[in-house]
């Protein structure tokens, strides 16, 4: 049995920034604005495992903040590709994460057109350099280690090794991009 109080404790940590996690913009957050534990930064959200480490039960159980979920990294994709200001680094990080709660989950209701729209894709162009396009970029997918050599400063190829790229083979399916892998391509 809970104390009188603790709903009323919820609702404070509901209403009021009074989560404490340093090395933020806002060093101070709302349950809304706090994530348990994510391997990849959320945008608005702050991360409080690591702060927190032994107090797992009291934000999760007992304030509800939530663990990581799917339709949290689509929405940290689709905010990322429209900011103008995300970093290829973090984009590539946030889609090898996607993918993965991707493959564990396929009964969900999200759009992949949205995010096809989104400049989400870290493509690289021949010189080396690195840009964030839409899916309406014109880019391959390496899927051979070969290919990717050989095209490496020839094409525009999706930004990630071999080996990241078969990571990514759920986050590929769901956005039907088969069609832009370098075996498969005229």
């Amino acid at each position: 049995m809970e104390p009188p109080d603790s709903e009323e404790l919820r609702k404070d940590f509901t209403k009021e920034a009074i989560i404490h996690v340093p090395d933020t913009v806002d060093e101070w957050h709302t349950v809304s604005g706090c994530v348990w534990s994510s391997p990849t930064p959320i945008t608005g959200k702050a991360r409080l495992s690591h702060i927190y480490p032994n107090h797992a039960e009291f934000f999760m159980h007992f304030l509800g903040v939530p663990v990581l979920m799917l339709d949290m990294l689509y929405k940290d994709l689709m905010v990322k590709g429209s900011s103008g200001n995300s970093n290829a680094a973090e984009m590539k990080q946030t889609l090898l994460h996607f993918s993965a709660l991707l493959a564990k989950k396929k009964d969900h209701a999200l759009d992949p057109r949205l995010i096809l729209d989104s400049n989400v894709f870290p493509v690289r162009i021949p010189g080396g350099q690195t840009q964030l396009c839409s899916a309406s970029a014109d880019f391959a997918i390496v899927d051979r280690k070969a290919f990717g050599t050989a095209f490496q400063d020839k094409a525009q190829l999706l930004d990630f090794t071999f080996e990241k790229t078969h990571e990514l083979r759920s986050f590929f399916e769901w956005v039907d991009m088969g069609n832009r892998r370098l075996s498969v391509r005229e």
